[in-house]
């Protein structure tokens, strides 16, 4: 009886088991075969779990409806995106589970493994081939990692009405997305690694910053101020210059005081006429002779505009004349007492006789014919040290121009003046003066009726060699560097090379190395770089008193930057690639070409515009650009600090530095 009982419950389970297996892979229990092809229900991520990796090996979980076979590697296919790629390498289980292998993943992007629809060989365990593929299941994000940020961005310090831009560099998994703040609050649309804000008024004051993200995380970078300081106003002149009247051979002064937010400049004139050298608030005259009277008049300059004081008139009245004694005008002639003579001889009335000597003690004192030797006259055969100075400078002209069109003189404080009408941005002479021990460790400028400027120079031989393009007053003055925030920049040295010449300016003693440079900077620093003159030129966008005017118009005009469509656009960033081709024309102006296109050594030769190639590969033949990771990085912003590597190597190239 027990025995009938064991068999019926035997034969029971096995029912059960057949038709309600299970399909949990670790219990190693396995599914009943049907009667219905098998189907894949699911893949799904196994080693690792999480989406995001940077796993060069992954591998996927793979669950049929019931127990199979024939499975292997080649049953699958990988769904890529981005550059992600990767080797199905193994398919190992049994049952209803497989594990299979994904090896060598390179790339940025997903991975999704899938099952091909036909031709598998995987069948159930009554011979019945599965019939569909299986496109749905998990994907693996490969390659990604949270952004960092290389480069913050740096404060900004503005004036009413300019532009402030700020810039973040970030590294990490692609795509990156930006978004702005303002003390701490989005910024509709400020969605670009760049910032910029136009016609800055006071209430853009604040803190910004950018939150950069991808699909692993996100970052915030530091906090940049937003300082806007209020639109400068031309001159006012306070105290005017008074009417002279002055005796031939005094000293007149004129001397006025004017008050500015900024610095001044000033240009004296006489009769309407420019004044070389008479750029200082006073202006004095020594030794005034009748030539000397006119009409004196100050052009005070800031950099918004100017104002000319009223006009003092220098009357010249003229020595007054000594006076001799004579008779007759109530003076007494005093004359030198003579002596009687010894032993006259005399003389017959009758018979006149011829005069002849006679000896006497009388002594006769000079008349005002005896010559005499003055110490003025010995003075005039030693050399001053003007003169001596002037033997020692070369004046070198270039062709179509003749002696004595340049003028070179020195003047009371010893300085050096050029006077000319002829030199101008393509016409410039070459003046090589000595180095004085006195001035060793001083920098070379130039004063124009716009005050003190950058003169374009170099060192060699031992002595300076001036490219000029103007007339002025040669100065040599202390070389002084305030910059605060180049310490550690790589690179400092040009940029306080550039700063001690006056081409590079800072803001409240900052530099900014790291902030990007609109094209109105880059025009004027190039155009103070060179000592060029300012041009005016008609841009739709640009007003004729804004400070960088000139220097547009000066670059338009030697057909370095000329715009678009009428417009200069001042306040764009101006790209690596525009900023080769500009200074590639100015070694080109001066003879210096590449041998043939080197942009092929790079490996984004082909992002490198047609037109800028030839620059390109001047620069790349000269030293001045060498790339990043074998990168040229033609269409990125320029930074500040970059513009001063490039522009230092170009100036010592055409012996402007």
């Amino acid at each position: 009886m027990l025995g009938k009982k064991f068999k019926k419950i035997t034969l029971l389970l096995v029912a059960l088991f057949l038709t309600f297996g299970t399909m949990i892979p670790n219990k190693n229990w396995v599914q009943a075969a049907s009667g219905t092809p098998p189907e894949v229900i699911n893949i799904n991520r196994h080693l690792p779990l999480d989406e995001k990796t940077n796993a060069t090996s992954v591998t996927y979980l793979v669950t049929f409806s019931e127990s199979v076979s024939g499975v292997d590697s080649s049953d699958f296919s990988l769904t890529i995106t981005g550059t992600a790629s990767g080797s199905i390498v193994s398919a190992s289980g049994n049952g209803a589970a497989y594990a299979v292998t994904v090896d060598a993943i390179t790339g940025v992007g997903t991975l999704r493994l899938d099952l091909k629809p036909t031709g598998t060989g995987i069948v159930n365990g009554v011979g019945i081939a599965i019939a569909t593929g299986y496109t749905v299941g998990q994907v693996y994000t490969v390659g990604t990692v949270a952004p960092t940020i290389t480069m913050h961005p740096s404060n900004q310090t503005i004036t009413v009405g300019g532009n402030a831009t700020f810039t973040v560099t970030a590294d990490g998994g692609v795509p990156l997305s930006y978004q702005w703040k303002k003390d701490g609050v989005d910024i509709v649309g400020a969605t670009s690694a760049s910032l910029t804000l136009n016609n800055v008024q006071a209430s853009d004051v604040g803190n910004y910053s950018v939150v950069v993200t991808n699909t692993v995380g996100h970052v915030t970078s530091n906090a940049a101020t937003l300082s806007v300081t209020p639109a400068p106003v031309a001159p006012t002149i306070g105290t005017q210059p008074s009417n002279q009247t002055i005796t031939a051979g005094g000293s007149a002064t004129f001397t006025i005081i004017a008050t500015s937010d900024t610095s001044l400049s000033y240009q004296w004139k006489k009769d309407g006429v420019d004044i070389v050298g008479a750029t200082r608030a006073s202006l004095t005259i020594n030794n005034v002779q009748a030539g000397d009277a006119g009409i004196y008049a100050v052009v005070v300059t800031n950099a918004v505009g100017n104002a000319t004081s009223n006009a003092a008139i220098l009357t010249v009245t003229p020595a007054p004349t000594p006076v001799n004694p004579s008779p007759g005008n109530g003076d007494v002639e005093i004359k030198p007492t003579q002596p009687a003579p010894v032993n006259p001889t005399p003389t017959v009335p009758t018979q006149p006789t011829p005069s002849l000597p006679t000896p006497t003690d009388t002594v006769t004192p000079p008349t005002d014919k005896t010559e005499t030797k003055l110490p003025v006259e010995v003075a005039t055969e030693t050399p001053s040290v003007e003169q001596d100075l002037l033997k020692l400078i070369q004046l070198d002209l270039p062709d179509g121009l003749s002696e004595g069109s340049v003028v070179v003189s020195i003047n009371e404080e010893g300085n050096i003046v050029i006077t000319t009408t002829v030199l101008n941005n393509t016409k410039a002479a070459t003046i090589t003066i000595p180095v004085l021990a006195e001035n060793a460790n001083k920098v070379l400028k130039i004063r124009t009726a716009n005050g003190l400027e950058a003169v374009a120079y170099t060192i060699k031989d031992g002595k300076i060699v001036v490219q000029l393009h103007k007339a002025g007053e040669l100065v040599f003055v202390d070389a002084n560097t305030d910059l605060t925030d180049i310490s550690n920049n790589q690179f400092r040295s040009d940029i306080e090379t550039l700063a001690q010449r006056g081409i590079f300016t800072g803001d409240n003693g900052k530099f900014n190395p790291n902030a990007n440079m609109t094209r109105a900077q880059f025009a004027g620093t190039l155009v103070r770089a060179l000592g060029l003159n300012e041009i005016s030129k008609s841009f739709a966008d640009v007003n004729s008193s804004a400070w960088y005017a000139g220097s547009a118009g000066a670059l338009a005009n030697l057909g370095w930057m000329n715009g678009e469509n009428g417009a200069f656009n001042p306040g764009g960033i101006i790209t690596r690639q525009q900023m080769f081709a500009v200074v590639g024309k100015l070694l080109e102006a001066k003879g210096i070409e590449a041998s043939n296109d080197l942009t092929g050594d790079f490996k984004d030769a082909s992002k490198v515009s047609d037109y800028a190639k030839p620059y390109v590969s001047i620069l790349i033949e000269i030293g001045a650009v060498s790339g990043d990771n074998d990168l040229l990085k033609p269409q990125e912003n320029v930074t500040k600090g970059q513009m001063a590597k490039v522009l230092a190597k170009v100036l010592a190239k055409v012996e402007a530095l």
